[in-house]
């Protein structure tokens, strides 16, 4: 699928093109499909781990973002927008 305004791609072809060693992973935690993006990028001129941690709603095909993190830090989800548009220029 795609997120918000930025629908040139799905967010799975994005992340992979962005990234480098890239890993998704799957879990299912009290009932909820989490699925769980891992990679490696250069963020303002600085090597960055970033992992994203989205529900999935299997029924209908929609997710959401419910954590992003940077080198182990709790990013809030306010700086989404910051990445996307450092991934979709």
């Amino acid at each position: 699928g795609t997120i918000g305004d930025y629908t040139s791609e799905t967010v799975g072809k994005a992340l992979d093109d962005f990234f480098g060693s890239e890993k998704w992973k799957y879990k299912k935690i009290d009932g909820d499909h989490i699925v769980t993006f891992t990679g490696e990028c250069s963020l303002n001129g600085e090597d960055a781990d970033v992992e994203i941690d989205f529900i999935v709603d299997p029924d209908d095909d929609t997710f959401m973002v419910s954590s992003l993190s940077c080198n182990g830090e709790d990013m809030g989800l306010f700086a989404l927008a910051g990445l996307c548009e450092s991934i979709y220029g």
